[in-house]
């Protein structure tokens, strides 16, 4: 990790971990006015959260969970697909399963990953020398610095690694659960099983230290509560740590964790009516467990989500197949979030003639701007709708059938009042939560990773432009899992090119 770690140290000597921000009622939405060293960073307890503002301040970053993580997530599917045309090159070879060791899409999620990783790990090991910090605020550091570390590690492990159900052993990501510097030896590959280790580790750590200091900041008046524990979906907590690890124990088929710790989760959450659900997922809401905020500084305007999806504004590429679309029932308020592209009438530039926008396939409104501003939302990335989903798929693979049949039912009926409770069991049951995920889900970022993590075939036809069609085992499946980056193969003396991923 010689060349990542070179960059990491560059980046932070620039100061902007420890970026500090004047007084807001606001937060996240505070614009840095200073920068401080890394040794100030930890000197006060203003400072600290300060770095860890930072942190995830990196996150919303377009080259990792702001935009590629989630657009990746199904455009490495079935659903949606990429503008054969108007798609300017962003996420081609992504979207035709074509992407090489040197290419943006595999290098940068991996070296935007890492940074955060280094950050978390600031935060994690310099925590306990903040000299006027409680223990519950150093508590609260920590925790919400290993649960990013986790949530970022399960990212990578899922897009660079096998998929955990089918092999543990494999090699997966670099572990680098402690802080080095770019002079420091070097780190191999661990495999997939060691990273979820880790992942649940930090997890099971966290979420301790985020229900103390929920407890501490519980017991004072709502004036004096700390601005990250008002603007509850900004910031890891509680909710969203155990959201974390019910993902990451759904990989591992840990079925009776996963439904735990989403049932934790989603606990006395309200989900969101029809007006939620049509309203442009651009702003947290009442199931809305964690979302990345965007401030006015920086907002990706035209790398982010609602750029790419809604047709108005932005690159406009995403459209979602037409098959797919049909699987909605006709009633299913959530087929709004789909318009036929030959409805939209457009005249390109040097053109003569209005033309539809796409003559084959739907263009997605699920995702808007706020208030017409291209590109200015904030991403809703852990939802109540996704942990009913992950309860009940982890209680028809223990056989609580009712017990699905009614979790799987709550996420319907609330978009189709006609629903009728399903009667499957057993793989049918399994197949019709599977196909929910895909409909209340879809453009959220889940599909490849489902179709990984249950080595489900690959096919792709209909208006598709780019087709596949291949099954677990088959040789073309190594294409849903990412090259290891080259550059980290060329700078990291603990890796060579036997390291690298099978396929490519």
């Amino acid at each position: 990790m010689k060349f990542l770690n070179k960059y990491i140290k560059i980046v932070v000597a620039a100061g902007i971990i420890g970026s500090t921000a004047s007084c807001s009622d606001d937060f996240l939405d505070t614009k840095p006015e200073t920068a401080v060293s890394y040794e100030e960073a930890f000197e006060s307890i203003t400072n600290a959260e300060s770095a860890l503002v930072g942190m995830y301040n990196n996150l919303s970053a377009y080259n990792f969970d702001g935009l590629y993580a989630p657009i990746m997530g199904d455009l490495v599917g079935e659903d949606l697909l990429l503008d054969s045309k108007q798609n300017w090159g962003w996420f081609l070879s992504v979207y035709q399963l074509e992407t090489l060791p040197n290419y943006t899409w595999a290098a940068e999620p991996w070296s935007s990953g890492y940074f955060l990783i280094y950050q978390a790990n600031q935060i994690i090991e310099n925590a306990d020398k903040v000299p006027d910090a409680t223990d519950a605020q150093k508590g609260n550091l920590k925790g919400q610095a290993k649960v990013m570390r986790a949530a970022t590690m399960l990212k990578l492990v899922q897009m660079f690694g096998d998929a955990y159900s089918v092999n543990p052993e494999a090699p997966g990501i670099l572990n680098a659960n402690t802080l080095k510097e770019w002079d420091e030896e070097d780190i191999p590959r661990s495999t997939v099983g060691d990273i979820y280790g880790q992942i649940l580790q930090d997890l099971d750590e966290a979420i301790p230290m985020l229900e103390d200091y929920a407890a501490e900041v519980g017991d004072l008046p709502v004036s004096e509560h700390p601005q990250m524990f008002k603007d509850s979906t900004a910031f890891f907590n509680v909710r969203s740590a155990n959201a974390v690890l019910a993902r990451a124990h759904l990989d591992m088929e840990n079925w009776e964790k996963a439904r735990d710790h989403a049932a934790i989760a989603k606990k006395d959450m309200t989900l969101m009516d029809v007006n939620d659900m049509l309203s442009g997922f651009n702003y947290p809401n009442s199931e809305t467990l964690y979302s990345i905020k965007y401030t006015a500084e920086d907002n990706n305007i035209y790398l982010s989500i609602p750029s790419f999806y809604f047709p108005l504004g932005g690159y406009s590429s995403m459209r979602a197949d037409t098959s797919f679309v049909d699987t909605y029932a006709d009633f299913d308020q959530r087929k709004k979030w789909f318009r036929h592209g030959r409805d939209l009438m457009v005249r390109w530039e040097g053109e003569e003639e209005d033309v539809p926008l796409d003559a084959d396939n739907y263009v997605v409104l699920k995702f808007q701007s706020i208030n017409g501003q291209t590109g200015y939302a904030q991403r809703i990335s852990i939802r109540a709708s996704e942990m009913y989903l992950i309860e009940a798929e982890a209680e028809a693979e223990l056989g609580n059938y009712s017990k699905a049949q009614e979790l799987l039912h709550t996420i319907q009926k609330r978009a189709f009042a006609g629903a009728v409770k399903s009667s499957n069991t057993g793989q049918a049951l399994i197949d019709e939560i599977l196909l929910e995920r895909r409909k209340e889900l879809a453009g959220e970022g889940f599909r490849w990773n489902d179709i990984k993590r249950r080595s489900l075939p690959f096919k792709r036809n209909g208006h598709h432009w780019s087709k596949w069609d291949f099954q677990f085992g088959d040789e073309d499946y190594y294409r849903l899992t990412f090259p290891i980056p080259q550059s980290e193969i060329d700078n990291n003396n603990a890796l060579s090119e036997a390291d690298q991923n099978p396929g490519y």
